[in-house]
């Protein structure tokens, strides 16, 4: 079992938190048009079949936690190959985390430069939010779940103002006819592969020694779920119905498109597009944090079982300059879309197969007990 400290563990209201705002870190921006281009006006229906997916991911992730409680999920097996795939599952998930760390770092930026630095260099945005993100971590798991719980009362006000605003003044003819677009075979197999869209849920796999056993893991990530498919789905079906399907997939950010149409004269903020971008900085911090943390601490705890050298502040630091390289990597925006299609689906199956094996290597090791 491992060793906690006090600035080392996670409440079950930092945990729900934490995986909703992984779950919105960059759904909101570019979730709705990866759907839109796949299946036009139903791509609302698709926002829902991954909903189903990821609560039934949540359950299950969550489910192992609860039976290891404190212990790394690699604990949680006796068997070799048990350890092997639960080794291969930290490695598989502390990947994707990063790679979304990195793809929610490049897309801040664009936006950053696009809307309000329009003459700083990117490398230096980039840079920023990444030490800011690595300053966040180094505090330690607490500092992240607070962190995590401010940013999330901060988002739920916004997001609903925004739903509620457009939502009661618009006429959703532009979703219909529905299933129209479900009819060729083509879209029905990006369907089935878009299931697991939007992430986050996943890095409870992470997070099971910051898990104290007094926190229903289920419970947290279920309600995590919930939330960020609240907010998440009229983020896919409000860009629809005002602008129509053709008109969205023109679109570099649907939801600032939409944040641009909402005006408050006399008020405080007049536009609520900067809101929602000042919002969205603190967005990626916080989730950018837990991904970061959550992957450090895991990688770091394999490493510290081939070696006697407590390896998290070296795995922490060494991450910060590689997610700084690989966020400047992609040529422009086309290419960070296509990277988080790709991470969106490929990683989405990976995660599902390789809980699927844990669960069916652990169903065996039970069953194996005298």
């Amino acid at each position: 079992m491992i060793r906690r400290t006090e600035t080392d563990t996670l409440t079950g209201h930092q945990l729900t938190t934490a995986l909703t705002l992984v779950s919105i870190g960059i759904g909101p921006y570019l979730y709705p048009l990866l759907l839109v281009k796949v299946l036009g006006r139903d791509a609302w229906l698709m926002a829902l079949g991954n909903t189903v997916m990821v609560v039934l991911l949540a359950i299950a992730i969550g489910s192992l936690i609860n039976n290891a409680r404190e212990k790394d999920i690699v604990e949680l097996y006796t068997s070799r190959i048990g350890r092997l795939v639960a080794g291969w599952a930290v490695i598989l998930v502390s990947t994707i985390a990063i790679s979304g760390l990195v793809i929610m770092i490049r897309v801040f930026a664009d936006v950053l430069l696009l809307t309000q630095l329009l003459r700083t260099p990117r490398w230096a945005t980039i840079g920023v939010m990444t030490i800011s993100i690595l300053y966040i971590v180094l505090l330690g798991s607490k500092a992240v779940g607070r962190v995590s719980e401010v940013m999330f009362l901060a988002t739920i006000p916004i997001f609903a103002l925004i739903i509620i605003a457009r939502g009661i003044s618009t006429d959703f003819a532009n979703l219909l006819p529905i299933g129209e677009q479900l009819r060729s075979e083509h879209t029905r197999i990006a369907l089935l592969c878009s299931f697991c869209g939007y992430r986050g849920v996943e890095v409870l796999l992470l997070l099971a020694p910051a898990v104290g056993r007094q926190v229903n893991a289920v419970k947290a990530g279920y309600k995590a779920v919930i939330y960020a498919a609240t907010l998440v789905l009229p983020t896919v079906i409000l860009p629809i119905v005002i602008f129509g399907p053709e008109m969205m997939s023109l679109s570099s950010f649907p939801l600032l498109d939409v944040a641009s149409t909402l005006r408050f004269p006399g008020g405080p903020v007049e536009r609520m597009v900067f809101v929602v971008i000042m919002l969205w900085h603190g967005l990626i911090l916080a989730s950018g944090a837990i991904q970061y943390s959550a992957s450090a601490n895991a990688l770091s705890r394999l490493l510290d079982r081939i070696s006697d050298i407590k390896s998290r502040p070296a795995v922490v630091l060494a991450l910060a300059p590689i997610i700084w390289v690989l966020a400047q990597s992609f040529r422009n925006m086309v290419a960070v879309r296509e990277a988080f299609a790709t991470w969106s689906s490929l990683g989405g199956t990976a995660v599902a197969i390789t809980v699927a094996l844990l669960w069916a290597i652990r169903w065996m090791e039970v069953r194996s007990r005298p």
